[in-house]
């Protein structure tokens, strides 16, 4: 979980902005065989 440093959606918002962790995580996972990945919200 990106808990520390994390991205916030908007500066000072309690969102992450997990499109900003896809799109870093998931180019080199495609490049070592990644087919797909689901993502959710969850709810605290």
């Amino acid at each position: 979980m990106p808990n520390i440093n994390r991205k916030p959606l908007i500066e000072g918002s309690n969102m992450t902005d997990i499109p900003w962790y896809l799109s870093q995580l998931v180019p080199p996972l495609l490049t070592i065989g990644l087919n797909g990945y689901e993502a959710r919200d969850l709810q605290d």
